[in-house]
C-alpha cells in the first residue's frame, strides 16, 4: 500500500466523521427548533384558549344579568303602565 492511498483512505475516513457530525448537528438543530418551538407554540395557543374561554364565560354571564334586569324593567314599566290606565279610568 502506497503513502498516496494511506491518505485517500484518512482523507475518506475524515470526511465520512465530519459528515456524520454535520449530520447529527443539523438533526439536532431541527429537533430544537421544529418540536421544541412547537411545543412551546402549542402550550401558549392553548394557554390563550383557555384565556378566550374565560373571557367567553364572563362575557355570557354579564349579557345574563343585563337581559334579566332589561326583563325586570319590562316587567316593572307593564306594571306601572297598567297602573296608571287603571288609575285614569
Amino acid at each position: 500500500m502506497s503513502l498516496h492511498d494511506k491518505i485517500d483512505g484518512q482523507g475518506l475516513m475524515t470526511w465520512a466523521i465530519t459528515g456524520a457530525a454535520g449530520a447529527f448537528v443539523f438533526a439536532s438543530k431541527w429537533v430544537v427548533t421544529h418540536i421544541l418551538t412547537n411545543k412551546r407554540q402549542i402550550a401558549l395557543l392553548q394557554q390563550e384558549i383557555r384565556h378566550r374561554e374565560e373571557a367567553r364565560a364572563e362575557e355570557k354571564r354579564e349579557v345574563r344579568e343585563a337581559l334579566s334586569q332589561i326583563h325586570t324593567d319590562i316587567k316593572d314599566l307593564r306594571t306601572e303602565t297598567l297602573s296608571l290606565f287603571a288609575r285614569d279610568r
